[in-house]
């Protein structure tokens, strides 16, 4: 994921702007375009310590985590991610193609896009200090951008459940 050249902050698809040839956030873009000077040097994040705790999340759709029930029950965590994708090349493909042949090139785009649905859900868990998500259920559609649907479109996935914590 892209970062801000001015403070380092993560970027989501609908939260960057072009500010002299560099990606930065809607609060650097403000404060630029207000005239205040660019920081000599982007600050960085802090340095990580150790693995994602987000990483340790598990994920279930069952109302129950199994072999571990719920001690504290936390409140629903959901994750919306939104990706352009074009598919004129997949309709291209798609002509060379039997009827009725699946458009890998799709398909990959789409698990590409539901896994990070799922690691942002994972993220929000963990900021609450959760051990697991349950009740889990995503839905993804894809959207006509700019009113041409053979062009491109929009990936959008959203992502739902429970946090949970598993132990005391």
């Amino acid at each position: 994921m892209a970062t801000c050249a001015e403070c380092g902050t993560e970027l989501s698809f609908l939260s960057q702007y072009e500010y002299a040839g560099a990606r930065v956030c809607g609060a650097c873009h403000t404060r630029l375009s207000n005239g205040e000077a660019p920081r000599s040097s982007p600050r960085q994040p802090p340095p990580a310590a150790g693995p994602d705790p987000a990483a340790q999340i598990r994920l279930t759709t069952l109302s129950e985590y199994p072999g571990a029930p719920a001690v504290v029950w936390f409140e629903m965590v959901q994750a919306t991610v939104v990706q352009a994708l074009e598919t004129r090349k997949d309709l291209l493909a798609g002509l060379r193609h039997q009827p009725g042949a699946r458009g890998e090139r799709l398909e990959a785009e789409l698990a590409r896009v539901q896994a990070l649905a799922r690691d942002e859900l994972r993220r929000a868990a963990a900021r609450l200090g959760a051990e697991a998500v349950v009740g889990v259920t995503m839905s993804t559609r894809l959207e006509p951008l700019g009113g041409s649907e053979v062009n491109e479109r929009l990936v959008l996935v959203d992502a739902s459940g429970t946090a949970v914590k598993l132990t005391q």
